[in-house]
């Protein structure tokens, strides 16, 4: 009876341990398939972004050199506009400017000194319009004549002239004062003219204005030495307040 006992124990023993062993090695195949599926994904993603990131980067270069290539053929047809064309190596300096070749020619072209430039201008520039551009000597003449005649300041006009306020409200029979600053401050003429667009409103002496009625009008003030300057202010007039009726 023991040793059938002992044996089964043992039968009982090698199971446990068969079943454990099998248990290890499905979850190390369950945890080997994971991994390679991750690593699959994860191969799949790098690639993928790195297309992506590729596919951006040319088309924005694509852009950049489309734009360099409008902005200087908009460039070359200016210049031909103008009336002279260009040498040829200027123009294919221009033409593949968007090109790594044209832009070394640039670089170099636009390093060599200007006296080395002077020196070795183009040979190809020709039909230059100079039908426009006239010589009038009478006219320089009187040009350099204004400019080094001495300012007259005997008889300086006014330049620039403000009103204070621009717009105002004020009650029938009321008066209020307007402002006039006038530069220079030593014009020869501060003199000003001022004048109601409707008296039956509002008039105004020497820049006071007094409300008759209710209504809007347009006080305006003007320079009198010939400098043509004028300012102007809104007027609005209400009604006086009529007094409170007896008890």
């Amino acid at each position: 009876m023991k040793q059938q006992l002992s044996e089964a124990e043992q039968d009982l023993a090698d199971t446990k341990r068969d079943h454990a062993n099998d248990m290890q090695s499905q979850g190390y195949d369950k945890l080997s398939e994971d991994l390679k599926t991750s690593l699959d994904d994860t191969e799949y993603e790098i690639s993928h972004n790195a297309d992506k990131q590729l596919e951006i980067i040319n088309s924005m270069l694509d852009k950049a050199v489309s734009s360099y290539q409008e902005a200087y053929g908009k460039i070359n047809s200016i210049i031909k506009n103008t009336g002279w064309v260009g040498s040829t190596d200027f123009n294919n300096t221009q033409s593949d400017l968007s090109t790594e070749t044209g832009v070394k020619n640039q670089n170099s072209n636009a390093s060599q000194s200007q006296s080395n430039a002077n020196q070795n201008p183009s040979s190809a520039a020709s039909g230059t319009k100079t039908d426009p551009i006239q010589s009038n000597d009478k006219a320089n003449s009187d040009l350099a004549d204004q400019l080094v005649k001495p300012e007259d300041t005997t008889n300086r006009k006014v330049a620039e002239l403000k009103v204070s306020p621009t717009s105002t409200t004020l009650e029938e029979g009321k008066s209020t004062s307007i402002t006039a600053t006038i530069r220079p401050n030593d014009a020869a003429n501060k003199t000003l003219a001022w004048k109601s667009s409707n008296e039956s409103i509002a008039t105004v002496s020497n820049g006071t204005v007094k409300a008759k009625k209710p209504g809007s009008c347009t006080i305006t003030a003007t320079t009198t030495d010939g400098s043509g300057l004028s300012a102007k202010v809104s007027i609005k007039v209400n009604a006086k307040p009529k007094p409170p009726k007896p008890q």
